[in-house]
């Protein structure tokens, strides 16, 4: 059996409200093995370049580093994704791949997770052994049937949040009865909160994969009725100020261990799984029992590395009391220094009942109870500690119901007023100084495609709570919006506040005269040519401009006065120009034809006719320029104007090979190039078609010379003609 073959897990984000996964380990529903990388230290990942269609800024990848990001940050743990940022990696799709652990997304349900219809936004499929090591895994986003934002619009799902969701599954984690927690398995239309990981999913990396010695609380859930064993208790861990940091499923034995934790006093509540999260929501193979209530014990004191046992726990009675549904938005979010209007379903939420946060300092006011629905307001006090805090209902009969982590104490977004200076190179190197407000340590800053981090090398300091400051780097031409993104995952936008310029540079323009009657085709050549790009001569727009690439523009000129030089300019989409200078004659460019012949020994010295118009006495003609610019080549050294349309030239010596040939009118500076027109072959090497004699090896020789002859006759005929018209002599041909 291959190792893929042992096992798989396929972890789903499901659309209701929509359905999304903290220490609750992946399971092997088999023998119950809970799964794991043996190497977590270096998990590698790798985010698709094709991305998504809804966004084809490419913003998917910055959104989804910030998911890698937020899990990254956590201390105490050995665990990190490794992400291979190079371009070979990122064209890969071959997500099932066991050395790929690819984020995609399927836009046509290809992979086979997304039948039409599917209310699934995104799946994490894990391939295990059946000792439960994590072989592969990947991510891969219902493209097909959901639409994706990273900058907030309506109607869509976030890309971070979906992601880090998703990474945590990645990881080797369950879905957590923790509403605050990023593994939380419900999510909504445009939420991003479970971008940045709970204290929870921290607690669950440090404790699964530990880095240094850390406390921890161990005992077991019984009921109070009889002593038995309560399996699948949510036990959930919450600090003297409230905030809840730890959760973990009981054992089938009722037996629980918080591991990983920190000096400090835990007060603990063993919770039924049962509402808004339940056994439903976790992978196959546990005993999940819903029969008690919600109580609470301790403080239990944790220091240094010690385990410490906390005995039994005894659950009470079940009754009919409950708080959270999957349809309510959790986690609520409170605002620092703000008070907000709540409301949250539930069972036997009647008159009498009072409801409380774990943090006395938030002050919670009920509006009304309605059986199964609760309305409340929250204050938070502008210096409250941000994180995760419980609510808990108590029923007039004193009976306790527990939603973990339903609030989020989050800080004010932040504000990005200003950038200065508002432009720079697209090369980087401009020091940027962003004003605004409610900056904050940690945060990222989202600029160009590109995420400065604070206090990362290469990143952006926060300098105070009003600024921020970095220094670009390399960046694409245009506005972009300037995204400062808070460690809690709220974020403050400054829409196309800063424009990369790329700085065009004119190495040539060819030819740098044309005709006043216009359509003159020019062509500049140098660097920094971007999509959009505009040309002018003395502030007339140009028709036609043709951006090759970033080396080359083409353009066909409008009609001008005779006279200059004029300005002509190159200005991209963000404004940044080059210049260059023109002028216009009174008469007409010349246009080339033909030469006759076309062939000539490298030893020049034969005539040759051009064919053509616009030809005056001061037409000079070279031989092997460049075509684009005209430069270099090698001048006649006579010419001779028998008409506008004919002028007799001496070929020069030239090296071998196929060239090209202008004519430049000397007083005025037009010329055309006639690309790849004119031979030079050795000595004895013959002259016209009686070349076409090579490369005849398949035939005989007299068939050979037959063919070459009968076309040769052909195309003498045909210049024959030619010259009549023209009434210029034939010249001797090989024949």
């Amino acid at each position: 059996m291959s190792v893929r073959g042992a096992g798989l897990l396929l972890l789903a984000v499901v659309a209701l409200s929509c359905a999304l996964a903290a220490h609750i380990r992946l399971i092997h529903s088999g023998n119950g093995k809970s799964l794991y990388w043996s190497d977590p230290a270096r998990i590698g990942i790798a985010v698709s370049a094709l991305g998504s269609d809804d966004l084809p800024d490419g913003s998917h990848l910055q959104a989804i580093q910030g998911s890698i990001a937020s899990w990254n940050r956590t201390t105490g743990t050995a665990a990190r994704l490794v992400e291979d940022e190079s371009p070979s990696t990122r064209a890969r799709t071959d997500w099932a791949a066991n050395d790929l652990h690819l984020v995609l997304f399927d836009e046509t349900g290809a992979s086979g997770y997304f039948p039409a219809g599917s209310a699934t936004l995104a799946v994490t499929p894990v391939w295990f052994t059946q000792g439960g090591r994590i072989v592969d895994a990947d991510v891969l986003f219902n493209g097909r049937g959901f639409s994706f934002t990273t900058r907030g619009q309506s109607g869509a799902f976030d890309v971070e949040d979906i992601a880090t969701h998703e990474l945590g599954h990645l990881l080797g984690f369950d879905h957590s009865g923790n509403a605050g927690s990023s593994l939380y398995p419900y999510v909504s239309l445009g939420a991003i909160a479970h971008r940045s990981i709970a204290a929870d999913d921290e607690h669950g990396l440090r404790a699964v994969y530990p880095s240094g010695s850390a406390g921890s609380l161990t005992g077991r859930v019984l009921r109070a009725s009889d002593g038995t064993a309560v399996a699948g208790a949510l036990v959930v861990a919450r600090t003297s100020q409230g905030r809840t940091v730890a959760s973990v499923l009981a054992t089938a034995t009722g037996a629980f261990t918080l591991a990983g934790l920190a000096d400090e006093d835990y007060v603990l509540t063993a919770t039924p799984l049962e509402f808004p999260v339940s056994s439903a929501n976790l992978t196959p193979g546990r005993s999940v029992a819903t029969d008690f209530r919600s109580t609470s014990f301790g403080p239990f004191a944790v220091a240094g590395s010690a385990a410490v046992p906390v005995g039994d726990l005894a659950v009470l009675a079940d009754v009919n009391f409950t708080l959270g549904r999957n349809s309510d938005p959790l986690p609520l979010a409170a605002v620092r220094g703000r008070t907000s209007l709540f409301g949250l379903h539930g069972s036997g939420l009647a008159a009498g009942s009072t409801l409380s946060a774990a943090d006395p300092s938030l002050s919670v006011a009920v509006v009304t109870w309605a059986g199964t629905q609760v309305i409340f307001r929250v204050t938070v006090p502008a210096g409250a500690e941000t994180g995760h805090v419980d609510l808990i209902a108590t029923s007039a009969a004193g009976a306790q119901a527990l939603l973990p982590g339903a609030l989020e104490i989050l800080p004010a977004p932040p504000v990005v007023a200003s950038i200065q200076p508002s432009t720079g190179s697209d090369a980087g190197g401009e020091f940027l100084t962003i004003t605004g407000a409610n900056f904050r340590a940690g945060l990222r800053l989202v600029l160009g495609g590109r995420v400065y981090a604070d206090g990362v090398l290469g990143g952006c300091s926060v300098l105070d709570a009003s600024t921020v400051v970095l220094t670009t780097a390399p960046g694409p031409d245009g506005a972009h919006d300037v995204v400062a993104v808070d460690v809690s995952g709220v974020e403050g936008r400054l829409v196309d506040g800063f424009t990369f310029t790329t700085v065009p540079a004119i190495q040539s323009l060819f030819p740098s005269a044309g005709t006043s009657a216009g359509g003159t085709r020019v062509t500049l050549t140098g660097s920094g040519f971007v999509a959009g790009a505009a040309v002018t001569i003395d502030g007339v727009a140009q028709s036609g401009v043709t951006r090759v690439d970033d080396t080359r523009l083409e353009f066909d000129t409008a009609p001008g006065v005779p006279g200059g030089p004029y300005v002509v300019e190159v200005t991209n989409p963000g404004g940044s120009q080059a210049a260059a200078a023109f002028s216009y004659a009174p008469g007409p460019d010349p246009s080339l034809a033909f030469l006759d012949p076309a062939v000539a020994p490298t030893s020049g010295a034969t005539w040759a006719t051009l064919h053509g118009d616009g030809f005056t006495p001061a037409t000079t003609v070279s031989f092997g320029v460049d075509a684009l610019t005209g430069d270099g080549g090698t001048p006649s050294a006579s010419v001779t104007f028998v008409d506008a349309q004919t002028l007799s030239v001496l070929v020069p010596s030239h090296p071998r090979g196929t060239v090209a040939v202008m004519a430049a009118d000397g007083s005025t500076g037009q010329a055309q190039v006639l690309e790849a027109s004119f031979t030079f072959r050795d000595e004895g090497g013959g002259g016209g078609a009686c070349a076409a004699l090579e490369g005849a090896e398949t035939l005989g020789a007299r068939q050979a010379l037959s063919n070459s002859l009968g076309w040769l006759f052909a195309l003498a005929g045909a210049l024959h003609l030619a010259r009549r018209r023209r009434g210029v002599r034939p010249a001797a041909s090989c024949a």
